[in-house]
């Protein structure tokens, strides 16, 4: 419930925490004091590239959430029709839903408080920092929300896999899907103008971090005979 609380209201304050320094004071957006990493990337907003960040975000949701259901899937159709008929079914998918969303929002709750504690300009601000004078979140760049919202979906999506006793072809593949989810996302919002290469990169490690100590903490609590068994 704190997480939640924390990654729906934090946005709200953006407008009261942020300030928009660079309009203020430009020599805080100049493009050479940027590392050599990040230089690269001040480009102008590419909007393509951000819807197609947008898609590859809200893929990564949907899939994670819909692994109880797939697996459940998967079983017999006595086992299934069973459990629906004992109730099981619904607390079972119900928990696994709940744990990964503990796990994102954690996730989600960090990244808001990185952004209002860093204030740092997106890469297309250094184009024209009197334009963005107002848009506050036009200095939420570090560290990446979608990139972080990928990573923390892929992480608990794996881990309740693992959880589930998932075969050795499932972790891999999950595992995999993971990782193109993330790297896309993260190469979208940078193509996009929004986020330089190293927003990206902290979003992919705190996301993936956060919901793995979160998950581990939830799955270390349960009985390994509370999970569905692998299918046949």
């Amino acid at each position: 419930m704190v997480a939640l609380v924390l990654w729906s209201t934090l946005p709200l304050l953006r407008t009261t925490l942020i300030e928009s320094g660079c309009a203020k004071q430009a020599d805080l957006c100049k493009t050479q004091e940027l590392n050599a990493l990040d230089r690269w990337a001040v480009v102008d907003q590419d909007y393509v590239a951000g819807r197609i960040s947008d898609y590859l975000q809200n893929t990564s949701g949907v899939l994670a959430f819909a692994l109880p259901l797939l697996w459940l899937m998967l079983h017999s159709a006595r086992g299934v029709s069973s459990a629906i008929r004992s109730g099981g079914i619904f607390r079972k998918v119900a928990w696994d839903w709940l744990v990964i969303l503990h796990a994102v929002a954690w996730s989600g709750a960090a990244t808001e408080s990185a952004k209002i504690l860093s204030q740092r300009p997106r890469p297309f601000v250094y184009f024209s920092p009197q334009l963005h004078e107002h848009a506050h979140s036009a200095y939420t760049s570090f560290y990446s929300g979608h990139t972080s919202f990928a990573a923390a979906c892929g992480m608990a999506a794996w881990m309740m896999l693992v959880a589930h006793d998932g075969s050795l072809a499932w972790r891999r593949g999950g595992l995999a899907l993971y990782g193109i989810l993330m790297i896309s996302t993260g190469i979208a919002r940078v193509k996009a103008g929004v986020h330089f290469p190293t927003d990206v990169l902290a979003g992919a490690c705190f996301g993936s971090v956060i919901s793995y100590f979160v998950m581990r903490q939830h799955l270390s609590n349960k009985s390994k005979n509370y999970f569905w068994p692998a299918p046949k």
